[in-house]
């Protein structure tokens, strides 16, 4: 057996893989579930989220949200509307975190973003609530598929209808400030894709908390992954190494899923 083949025999043993690092924080309020041991190739979900709120507000939340979404949609296996399921899905998680409280009866005040997608077959669908990012790697290109949902999509908007600038919108401070996440109580933003995503042969689909992006831009991010094709869980590893090693300050809580999709 060459070299060659025993990278072929890699990629068909990780199809999936997740790393993950608190950075700088105190606390890890990135959760994440995607399928472990034996599971079906055709027919998954994997489900990321970055929580915020005080103490351990937040990693509530994002453990509440992956965990709600990745039980739901294995309990239920005769799913025909994929679509209709993540915003069942967002609703639910919404409500559960918007309804928790303190010990002493308080609003916990805590909320989480939303990465969910789901592969069958050769159709990628995906839902996301918040600034995390959903990427494919196809070729020698990457393409972010996902809104972001925070001040800079309303000033982007508003750069388009011509009321502010393009620099004016660059500069505003707020415009990394989340206006849509799991717990607000009626998320106001969702991205879902209605008509499913067809994947090809060696897509790379990567799933990260804005811990990964805040630090490496899609360049960099897409030369780790390529440079570590043939070996899925070292491209993980690596994009949270190269994140905190890159970081010019205190780094966020940094989370990725890379999947390989092979027909």
């Amino acid at each position: 057996m060459d070299q060659d083949d025993i990278l072929t025999e890699r990629i068909e043993e990780n199809k999936i893989a997740v790393s993950s690092i608190i950075g700088t924080r105190k606390y890890q309020q990135d959760a994440v579930r995607v399928p472990e041991g034996e599971y079906d190739e055709k027919h998954f979900i994997c489900v990321l989220s970055d929580g915020m709120g005080g103490l351990q507000g937040g990693e509530i939340a994002s453990q509440i949200t992956v965990d709600t979404f990745y039980r739901d949609f294995y309990e239920n296996p005769a799913i025909d509307n994929y679509s209709a399921f993540l915003q069942s899905e967002i609703d639910k998680a919404d409500c559960l975190v918007s309804e928790l409280q303190n010990e002493d009866g308080s609003p916990m005040d805590a909320g989480a973003t939303l990465l969910a997608v789901i592969i069958d077959a050769s159709n990628l669908y995906w839902a996301s609530v918040g600034d995390s990012r959903i990427y494919i790697l196809r070729g020698d290109s990457i393409l972010q598929i996902n809104e972001e949902h925070n001040y800079a999509y309303t000033l982007r908007r508003q750069v388009e209808a011509g009321t502010i600038s393009l620099e004016e919108a660059k500069q505003d401070a707020s415009k990394d400030a989340l206006i849509s996440y799991i717990g607000m109580g009626g998320v106001s933003l969702i991205d879902i894709n209605e008509i499913p995503f067809p994947l090809e042969d060696n897509d790379i689909l990567l799933l990260c908390s804005d811990g990964l992006f805040r630090v490496l831009n899609d360049e960099a991010i897409q030369l780790i992954v390529q440079e570590f094709f043939y070996n899925i869980p070292l491209a993980a590893q690596m994009l949270t190494t190269c994140a905190m090693e890159n970081s010019t300050g205190a780094q966020d809580n940094t989370t990725v899923v890379v999947i390989k999709y092979n027909k």
